[in-house]
């Protein structure tokens, strides 16, 4: 079965809890500057749902209550994955994405953290200026951070190969093994887009040094887009880290010299800008859960928008299948509702299962 479009959302403590939830999005998010024309021709996301054994072992309490605490754990990181269905049979020439509403979503959330966050692009530079670049990053209060870019890279403006700038002309182009950004103070959220990320079967891992030399700690995060995949798919990854700060990056690509990666839309922030605490006026605001889904008749279970009715009969020959589309087996898989994009999950968790003997998607014979 071929991967498709996902977002996950992941919390980090110890021992170790990963969370991942994942659902279709059809309503507009804003796209900050994206620009391509409706008719540069990408299809509407595909649904992809999964979610890790891990947080199906854990209880419904500890479950949700990692996922809505006022204190989260450090670090938490954020990502999503738009797939470009144009790249499909691995057409490797594809147009952009018109949107990308998957990783528009997890950026939101990495953004409902932070406090006056800046991101920068690459218009700034010169058509095919090289590596070290420079790029100078406001932390509020008059304050500012630079971020200088070494390694192989440039900044370019052509679409080819499925790479192209998620906002303006300009973006950053690589092919090499590896490139590092540092940064002339500590930061504690980074968050970044990224374009054609693994389609030739590269890998991207990064490592967060929290010093300006070889002797400060490391810590190493996979980012989980797809690997051999569609051409010209859009990411986004954000990592927040207010225990430890980070001063140097490093980008890794496991299949550097022939897997080309595209970067843009780089956001840091400063400790004193992220906001993991406080009042309800300063926490993020509510999640309206199904946002992008369909509920049962009951209000119990949200299943997937490409299903085209929660329930009924024969719901498990619906796209999406018993998981994304039948209440009975939704329930059974006990998946919670936890973000706005989430499908296949349950809304309700203190209800009963109420299908599960039902049999609502048994067609008379």
């Amino acid at each position: 079965m071929k991967p498709s479009d996902r977002i996950t959302a992941s919390f980090f403590a110890a021992p170790c809890i990963r969370l991942l939830a994942s659902g279709a999005l059809t309503q507009d998010h804003q796209s900050q500057g994206r620009r391509w024309p409706a008719d540069a021709g990408s299809s509407a996301p595909r649904t992809f749902s999964r979610v890790s054994k891990l947080a199906e072992m854990l209880s419904r309490t500890l479950f949700l209550a990692v996922a809505v605490a006022v204190a989260h754990a450090d670090p938490m990181t954020f990502f999503a994955e738009d797939i470009n269905d144009a790249g499909d049979g691995g057409v490797n020439e594809v147009p952009p994405l018109t949107e990308a509403p998957l990783a528009d979503a997890a950026r939101d959330e990495f953004l409902s953290f932070i406090t006056d966050p800046d991101t920068e692009g690459f218009e700034a530079f010169e058509e095919d200026e090289e590596t070290p670049l420079t790029i100078e990053f406001s932390c509020g209060d008059g304050q500012s951070v630079n971020a200088t870019i070494t390694g192989v890279g440039r900044v370019e403006s052509q679409i080819k190969n499925g790479q192209y700038p998620i906002s303006g002309l300009k973006y950053f182009r690589t092919r090499s093994e590896s490139f590092e950004v540092e940064f002339t103070e500590p930061i504690a959220a980074f968050g970044f887009y990224g374009v054609d990320i693994g389609d030739v079967q590269g890998q991207l891992t990064i490592t967060f040094i929290t010093g300006s030399t070889l002797s400060g700690l490391s810590s190493i995060v996979t980012v989980d887009h797809v690997v051999d995949g569609n051409s010209g798919s859009v990411i986004y990854f954000g990592i927040i880290d207010t225990e430890n700060p980070f001063q140097r990056l490093t980008f890794a690509n496991s299949e550097g010299g022939r897997d080309v990666f595209a970067f843009d839309e780089f956001t840091i922030a400063c400790p004193q800008q992220v906001q993991l605490s406080g009042p309800p006026s300063q926490a993020p605001s509510e999640v309206n859960l199904c946002a992008y889904g369909i509920t049962d008749s009951s209000g119990t279970v949200c299943c997937c928008e490409s299903c085209g009715a929660c329930g009924g009969c024969d719901c498990d020959t619906l796209p999406g299948g018993a998981a994304e589309c039948c209440p009975a087996a939704i329930i059974t898989n006990g998946i919670p509702c936890l973000l706005s994009s989430d499908c296949g999950c349950v809304l309700d968790v203190d209800s009963p299962a109420v299908f599960l003997e039902s049999g609502e998607n048994e067609c008379p014979e």
